[in-house]
């Protein structure tokens, strides 16, 4: 797959300048072009108030059936103004940047928008954030149909040069490989690791090597393949890794189970998405 369009989420939030800065570096990289999103929901109105709020009238609580009015959005409206402004302001002469923005929660809006972009890009999901104007990014991988860049705070530079894969078999590990192609040709060195319950599974190398025969047909230059056994946390043992091949890209599938099983029990895309100290590729 190759990145001809890159899409990155433009918030209030402290890492916004993080992740904008790698979109606008991945999309020099690739001669891509760079689509700025953002939005907030209006306040939901009930008889002048918000909802929630005390009915100063009657001194009770705002209750259902009262008449809805249209909310007062100006405010709104001029601060996605004005990050379109600095947004498109910033990019380079010639260079292809558009912003796209909406007066609605931005999770559903990105996921509808996209359609456009072969990559999107976001920041965690940080409990300070603004409910309207906050992003969900599991919800944006299990419903956006496309690979989900995701940047932690205080990081601003993604050199790609050395990226680990994580493995299992699972359709999503595959989409994921396949998403991030035009990223592990660009790479020095991929790795590919499993971490694996048991010995008995992880004597099986064939798998690994089909990945790795797989990536080297596209051109890239793989490493040698690890696994690793009985590991407690396999998101955290893939950061590890990472760590110590000098890479600050991982490549994974998101969401191999149930969103909601993951969440109760625990797994790889809630640790990747909640806890990865570098940038995540992840794909569902």
């Amino acid at each position: 797959m190759g990145l001809a369009s890159i899409m990155v989420h433009v918030g209030a939030d402290a890492s916004t300048k993080g992740r904008v800065d790698i979109a606008r570096s991945l999309a020099t990289r690739f001669n891509a072009g760079l689509i700025g999103i953002a939005g907030q929901a209006p306040p939901l109105m009930v008889s002048g108030d918000i909802v929630g709020e005390i009915d100063h009238q009657t001194g009770g609580d705002i209750v259902e059936g009262d008449e809805i009015e249209q909310p007062d959005t100006r405010a709104i409206v001029s601060w996605l103004a004005a990050l379109a402004n600095a947004f498109t302001g910033n990019a380079e002469p010639n260079a292809n940047v558009t912003f796209r923005s909406a007066v609605e929660q931005p999770t559903g809006f990105i996921v509808r928008e996209a359609r456009a972009a072969d990559l999107v890009i976001l920041g965690r999901a940080a409990a300070s954030d603004i409910a309207d104007r906050a992003v969900d990014p599991a919800s944006v991988l299990l419903r956006c149909g496309r690979p989900l860049l995701v940047v932690p705070d205080a990081i601003g530079t993604l050199s790609a040069e050395r990226i680990v894969v994580g493995w299992k078999e699972t359709r999503e590990a595959r989409r994921a490989v396949r998403d991030a192609l035009a990223l592990l040709k660009a790479a020095k060195e991929v790795t590919i690791v499993s971490i694996e319950e048991s010995d008995r599974s992880a004597a099986e190398s064939r798998p690994l090597d089909d990945v790795a025969a797989y990536l080297a047909r596209h051109g890239v230059s793989i490493g040698a393949a690890i696994t690793r056994v009985g590991t407690a946390g396999v998101g955290a043992a893939l950061a590890t890794i990472a760590s110590e091949k000098g890479a600050d890209l991982i490549v994974a599938g998101g969401y191999g189970h149930s969103r909601v099983s993951e969440w109760i029990w625990g797994g790889v895309t809630r640790e990747l998405l909640g806890s990865s100290p570098i940038c995540c590729l992840l794909s569902h």
